[in-house]
């Protein structure tokens, strides 16, 4: 994996581990991590996925907004990252 994915990895683990996120939003997050490090998927298709995953995890009306705002950040560090 890139450098810029190992670093967006070490945000989504911390946010996964975080007891402030709601558990469901953690399942998600936790679920996103998985299809980042899955070796068997074209990167482009790992980041994809992963911010259509951000992406609806954005809209729970339970998530605190300084999470919303990291999730939205990690969803614009994934648009620059170099496949």
């Amino acid at each position: 994996m890139s450098d810029e994915i190992n670093s967006i990895v070490e945000v989504l683990e911390d946010l996964a581990t975080d007891s402030t996120v709601p558990q469901s939003v953690r399942a998600k997050i936790s679920r996103s991590l998985q299809t980042l490090k899955n070796p068997t998927l074209d990167v482009s298709m790992r980041i994809n996925k992963v911010q259509d995953d951000l992406e609806a995890m954005t809209s729970d009306s339970n998530l605190p907004n300084y999470v919303r705002t990291q999730l939205m950040n990690i969803s614009g560090m994934l648009e620059f990252v170099q496949y």
